[in-house]
């Protein structure tokens, strides 16, 4: 499999059954991590408001071992606001963010969240309930200003393929203006495909464009962001890596 010299890769979980999938698949590949989480998406419906602290149960259970690995991290969690169509309980939301935080306290493990339509509530939140064992926001979409006050938190705030998009303006902003040791890139795949990529090339593919897009942004060389980028990865994540240096 070509992995284009990448070290490894976090898997983010959404669900206790995907938690135990992703687990077997990384049981056939490389260098992967896990982070587990209940996944805003995954907090829909009845059966989501029946579930959800059998969920948290089993999420402990996972942070434990339970699955047979350690993760590095918990998430996704987070906050979705969905515009039009179907409503999402935002309430329920939040009492598994709650849940969320209150797990990565007990087990000194940085947080990877989501964040859809709903910046101010989750940042007033994290404001309130504090991260002390850091995190990221994944896929970040929002403005120069929002990036800002996650940074404040000391966030590390992550872009993905979203920003090869021209029309992406705020986000291509923010990509450019954070600052270097609160800067995360990553594939979002499937779900973030860059531009000029097709559906047939491997998410592995996905990852030099979206570095090379982010290095433009800031008029830096590449192979800085790409140190700088692994360097906080293996920070936030405390991963056994080494960080890139040279040409």
């Amino acid at each position: 499999m070509e992995t284009h010299d990448l070290k490894g890769w976090i898997c983010a979980g959404v669900s206790p059954e995907r938690w135990r999938r992703q687990v077997e698949l990384s049981r056939d590949l490389p260098g992967v991590w896990h982070g587990f989480g209940v996944h805003p998406w995954a907090i829909r419906g009845e059966e989501a408001r029946d579930n959800l602290s059998e969920w948290l149960h089993v999420l402990a259970q996972a942070l434990e071992g339970a699955l047979g690995v350690s993760p590095v991290g918990i998430g996704e969690t987070g906050l979705h606001r969905i515009k039009g169509g179907e409503t999402a309980d935002l309430a329920l939301q939040e009492h598994s963010l709650l849940a969320h935080l209150e797990l990565a306290n007990t087990y000194q493990l940085p947080l990877i969240f989501h964040c859809v339509n709903a910046h101010g509530r989750l940042l007033d939140i994290l404001g309130s309930e504090g991260v002390p064992s850091g995190g990221m926001v994944h896929s970040f979409s929002g403005s120069v200003e929002v990036m800002k006050r996650y940074v404040s938190l000391g966030l590390m705030v992550s872009f993905s393929g979203l920003i090869t998009r021209p029309g992406a303006r705020r986000a291509r902003e923010a990509a450019a203006s954070i600052p270097g040791d609160h800067l995360l890139i990553e594939t979002d795949a499937p779900d973030q495909r860059p531009v000029g990529v097709g559906e047939e090339e491997s998410p592995f593919t996905w990852l030099p464009r979206i570095l090379s897009e982010v290095s433009a942004l800031r008029n830096t060389p590449s192979n800085h962001v790409r140190e700088i980028t692994t360097e906080n990865a293996r920070k936030l994540f405390r991963l056994d890596i080494e960080t890139p240096s040279g040409g």
